[in-house]
């Protein structure tokens, strides 16, 4: 979140043998992700479905704990208590949400963090002294911290990757939102992977690994009958980073940075030859004015970008703000016409497009074949102050990238300090580049 600082803090650990330097968190005594003398490893979120609000029966819930918590605000020489609404969680310790069901039933939180024991947080400290990509797969297939996809390799050229974690073994396909608990259905979890049963890898024959928030599994539901959750990326990114590396046969330092700072605008692939096909009788003359652009787009979203304003605010309200998702937009205008639900048809996509037009103040055909506003009018960096307060916050800065490009730029619609804009809300954390010599070197670092 660009409101926030940046929580990775670089640190440097060295005592004996140890001797591991990478990225912190403030205060914790962790490198989640860095290197020692002979392994090297990242991590990113791997989006498990870890958590349920599951609505209970009040008749379920034995022995339910009422609590108030208290902030104590110091003033001067006198402290003020501040008290909060009284709150509740079960025996087991599941919070119950202050929400009014309408019934006799509660909404409860069950989440497999709750069930860390002091072995599934040893791990951690391990991974400082692991010698080899296979002891920190088996390290990293004991840790409990609910969930992370890890990518790692040793100076002996093995690599791996492990989803890691306590993640609750599901055996069918959850709804999204509130679970309604069944008779015989336990109220906690009961079950996780085990190391066998999470995703991972070691030395894949490929040669290569790449995860970028997307699924582990081709579908909802894996090899092994297990459900994986709700909350993925689509593959957009993966697929370009996958595409990127089997593109150059040997990769260096400066081939992996082309490869970290790709700006294709990766849906816009699949989704414009469809929007085309779908139009091409269209006799809309904004849609007409439109058209050649797009067949001759790059698909590039940088600086100088023509029509990345046009196309992304022609899919936020497409998609977004129909409740979609591209794969069932791209489902929907893969399908004749005919058969085809009503936001992918050409009046509900030429609406969307005049809607994203008018947004963008082109209010006639020629204001896009003359000369469109470029990519950098549209798309802004803002660091806004976490008051809230706007002469905290600095000026905003030119953006780079799009929703789905490789280097992300994840943005909203709208207007801020007067300008009408695609706002960046998130981007990468941090990005480390490691050449596995012996010792591993460090080539680079975004943070």
């Amino acid at each position: 979140d660009l409101k926030t600082p940046p929580f990775w803090y670089w640190v440097n650990f060295t005592a004996g043998a140890t001797d591991v330097m990478g990225a912190s968190l403030a205060g914790t005594p962790i490198v989640a992700s860095g290197l020692n003398r002979k392994v090297a490893w990242g991590l990113t979120n791997a989006y498990m479905d870890t958590a349920d609000v599951v609505e209970a029966p009040r008749a379920r819930l034995k022995n339910v704990v009422s609590f108030r918590p208290t902030i104590w605000f110091k003033w001067w020489k006198f402290q003020i208590p501040i008290f909060w609404k009284k709150l509740e969680r079960t025996e087991e310790g599941m919070p119950i949400l202050p929400i009014d069901t309408g019934s006799d039933s509660a909404y409860v939180v069950r989440w497999s963090g709750l069930h860390l024991k002091g072995r599934h947080i040893d791990p951690l400290f391990r991974v400082w002294s692991v010698g080899s990509a296979r002891e920190l797969d088996g390290v990293l297939g004991t840790l409990g911290l609910p969930s992370w996809n890890y990518v790692f390799s040793d100076v002996e050229g093995n690599i791996g990757y492990r989803t890691m974690g306590l993640i609750p073994r599901r055996f069918k396909k959850t709804v999204f939102g509130v679970q309604s608990l069944q008779d015989t259905e336990a109220l906690d979890f009961t079950e996780f992977l085990s190391a066998d049963e999470q995703p991972h890898a070691l030395n894949p024959e490929r040669g290569w690994i790449a995860t970028a928030n997307n699924r582990q599994w081709p579908g909802d539901v894996g090899p092994n009958g297990l459900f994986d959750g709700h909350a993925h990326y689509l593959g957009f990114r993966g697929f370009r980073i996958s595409e990127l590396l089997e593109k150059t046969a040997k990769h260096d330092e400066s081939t992996l940075q082309w490869v970290q700072c790709d700006v294709q605008a990766i849906d816009a692939r699949f989704m414009v030859p469809l929007l085309l096909a779908r139009l091409k009788n269209s006799t809309d003359p904004f849609f007409q004015a439109l058209s050649p652009t797009l067949r001759e787009w790059d698909f590039q979203a940088g600086p100088s970008c023509k029509v990345c304003g046009i196309y992304r605010r022609w899919m936020n309200i497409a998609i977004d703000d129909r409740g979609l998702d591209e794969r069932a937009f791209w489902r929907g205008l893969t399908m004749p016409e005919a058969q085809a639900p009503s936001w992918a048809q050409s009046d509900s996509l030429l609406a969307s497009l005049r809607g994203a037009l008018k947004d963008l103040g082109m209010a006639t055909p020629e204001s896009i074949t003359g000369t469109p506003a470029p990519w950098r009018n549209w798309i802004r960096i803002s660091f806004d102050h976490m008051s809230g307060i706007p002469e905290f916050s600095p000026t905003a800065l030119v953006g780079i990238g799009d929703e789905h490009t490789v280097s992300p730029g994840v943005a909203d619609w709208g207007e801020r300090k007067g300008k009408k804009a695609f706002w960046q809300r998130a981007g990468a954390s941090q990005r480390l580049m490691i050449e596995m010599t012996d010792p591993p070197t460090v080539r680079a670092m975004l943070g």
